[in-house]
C-alpha cells in the first residue's frame, strides 16, 4: 500500500472510531438522563476520552491488514449493541462499573495510541499497562460480565461468552503483530501478565 492509501485508511479509521464512540456517548447520555445513575457518567467520560484521543492519535507505523485481525477486533467492539439489557442488580452494576473504571484507566494509559485494529502507534508501558498488557480488553470483559449478571439469559450468555473468546484470540493476534517491534518484545519481559496478574 502506498503513502496515499495509508493516509486514506488512517483517516477513514479515525473517522469511524470517532463516529462509533460519538454514538456510544449519545447512548450513554440518554441513559443517564433517563435513569440518573451516577455510574453511567463513567461511560460518558470513557466515550469522551476515546473520541478525544482518537482525534489526536499517533499515525500508525504499521497497521494490520489481516482480515482475521479486523474480524476479532470488530466483533467484540460491536458486541454492546447486541446484548439485551434493561435489567440491573447491585452485583451486576458493581461489576459493570468496575469494568468501566478499568476502561477509563486503560484509555488514559494508552492515550494517543488508541485504536481498534492491531497497529503499532507507539508501545505504551506506563499506567495500567505496567500491571497487565491488555487492560482495555480486561475492562471490556469485566463490564460485559457485569451486564450479563444483571440481564442473564442464554442469548446474553452467548453474546458475552463469544465476545470474550474473540477478545482472547484478539490478544494472541495483536501480540503476534506487535512482537515485530523489539520494544514490545522487551515490554513483554517486563510486564509478564496479559490479563490477570499471577494467573495469565
Amino acid at each position: 500500500m502506498g503513502k496515499r492509501g495509508e493516509f486514506i485508511l488512517e483517516a477513514a479509521g479515525r473517522a469511524v472510531l470517532v463516529g462509533f464512540y460519538a454514538l456510544m456517548l449519545w447512548s450513554a447520555a440518554r441513559g443517564f438522563l433517563a435513569q440518573r445513575q451516577p455510574g453511567i457518567l463513567l461511560y460518558i467520560i470513557l466515550d469522551s476520552l476515546v473520541m478525544g484521543f482518537a482525534l489526536l492519535r499517533n499515525p500508525a507505523a504499521r497497521l494490520s491488514l489481516s482480515p482475521v485481525d479486523w474480524l476479532v477486533a470488530l466483533v467484540p467492539t460491536l458486541l454492546p449493541f447486541f446484548i439485551s439489557g434493561g435489567g440491573a442488580d447491585v452485583a451486576g452494576m458493581a461489576v459493570q462499573y468496575l469494568g468501566a473504571m478499568i476502561l477509563v484507566g486503560g484509555v488514559v494509559s494508552l492515550n494517543s495510541s488508541i485504536g481498534i485494529v492491531a497497529a503499532d502507534r507507539g508501545i505504551k508501558t506506563k499506567g495500567l499497562y505496567k500491571i497487565i498488557r491488555h487492560p482495555l480488553f480486561f475492562g471490556y470483559i469485566t463490564a460485559n460480565i457485569g451486564v450479563l449478571l444483571g440481564n442473564f439469559s442464554r442469548y446474553n450468555l452467548l453474546c458475552v461468552g463469544g465476545g470474550s473468546l474473540f477478545q482472547l484470540v484478539r490478544i494472541f493476534r495483536e501480540e503476534k503483530f506487535l512482537s515485530a517491534n523489539p520494544v514490545y518484545q522487551s515490554y513483554k519481559l517486563q510486564t509478564r501478565w496479559r490479563l490477570l496478574p499471577g494467573i495469565w
